[in-house]
């Protein structure tokens, strides 16, 4: 489901956006976002704003335009704006992860606090989210929970073996080894 229904759209170390492709009600609104998925994949940020903002004019309830925009916003830097957008995602749909997941990036730098508090409400909405259990459990760690953070980052990597290379050099953590085959190879 999600690399069919999103596209990366930039990344940083330990850090990745992606922007939410959905079908829209309206052919309208289908052929804006359309354009501005297309502008924000060509780097034009301010074309791609300019047609989220269209998109969400013509289809105001629809929790992905707001979200896009939010992605658009922070692709320019523009944290502010972006905050704004993915909360007004989450008051169209309060489940959202994606929206949460986001703006808990942008809190990590600044307020640990909040971004551990959107982590926690991600886990309750999607309990198997090992980027969120990953980010959740480096952000616990840094913040004197060592238990509960290395537990969490051992969840993480347990479920996306990946995700081991994105642990922090300064977390004591090591990759749990592979289980040892005790089946006999037939040499001796």
């Amino acid at each position: 489901y999600f690399s069919a229904n999103y596209v990366l759209v930039s990344s940083q170390p330990r850090t990745y956006i992606y922007n939410h492709v959905t079908r829209r009600p309206t052919p309208q609104a289908q052929a804006l976002l359309r354009a501005a998925v297309s502008a924000s994949g060509r780097g034009q940020a301010a074309q791609a704003s300019a047609d989220f903002e269209a998109a969400s004019a013509v289809d105001p309830a629809d929790p992905y335009v707001p979200y896009d925009l939010g992605v658009a916003a922070q692709r320019q830097r523009r944290t502010t704006a972006a905050t704004v957008d993915y909360r007004r995602a989450l008051f169209l749909d309060p489940d959202f992860v994606s929206a949460m997941f986001n703006l808990a990036l942008l809190d990590a730098p600044s307020d640990p606090a909040a971004a551990i508090s959107w982590y926690q409400r991600i886990l309750s909405v999607k309990p198997k989210a090992p980027e969120a259990e990953l980010n959740l459990g480096v952000l616990l760690y840094r913040s004197g929970q060592d238990a509960q953070g290395l537990s969490l980052i051992q969840s993480a990597v347990a479920q996306s073996p990946g995700l081991a290379a994105d642990v922090p050099a300064d977390i004591p953590f090591t990759q749990p080894k592979a289980a040892s085959s005790s089946k006999p190879t037939g040499k001796r």
